[in-house]
């Protein structure tokens, strides 16, 4: 993992601080802190988005994360099996890596879709898995002008125009 968005980490504390990563829990909310390394991820990985620069197609669009699941669930080591699994012969480790796999994948996602709810990001590009292509997602962690501002900057730089399709 290249980091790149540092002044995108700080806008993800700054979204935390103000509550938008607590779940409603019955009359209470608490911190997500899956929600929270799911979008410090993003954001990390995400280029910082410079608002005195002019975007134009094929630009690196800022504040986009399009690694997809399995760069994510790799840096959090979410498929390593446990030292017992490691070393019992009797495990099938493909099959343990895949089950693993996807649970991580299923995990990512419903953490995505929350944050999807949240207003915290934005899918710009859907997935498509017959070409191999991971989802592009527009994380929304500034004001809304500012987000305004950066999802024109992404759209010009990926050529989706103002109402997306590509």
């Amino acid at each position: 993992m290249q980091i790149m968005g540092t002044q995108n980490i700080k806008a993800v504390y700054r979204c935390s601080r103000a509550g938008r990563l607590n779940r409603k829990r019955g009359d209470n909310s608490s911190f997500d802190p899956m929600a929270m390394s799911v979008l410090q991820y993003m954001a990390a990985t995400a280029l910082d988005y410079d608002p005195d620069r002019t975007y134009r197609p094929d630009d690196t669009p800022p504040r986009c994360y399009w690694a997809g699941w399995p760069a994510m669930m790799d840096d959090f080591g979410m498929v390593m099996p446990t030292e017992e699994q490691a070393l019992d012969d009797d495990i099938d480790k493909e099959e343990l890596f895949a089950s693993r796999g996807q649970t991580s994948i299923n995990r990512l996602s419903r953490t995505a879709t929350w944050l999807e709810e949240q207003g915290l990001i934005k899918k710009i590009i859907p997935a498509n898995t017959r070409r191999g292509r991971a989802a592009y997602w527009l994380l929304m962690i500034g004001d809304d002008f500012e987000n305004e501002r950066v999802e024109q900057a992404a759209r010009t730089a990926l050529g989706l125009g103002v109402f997306g399709g590509r």
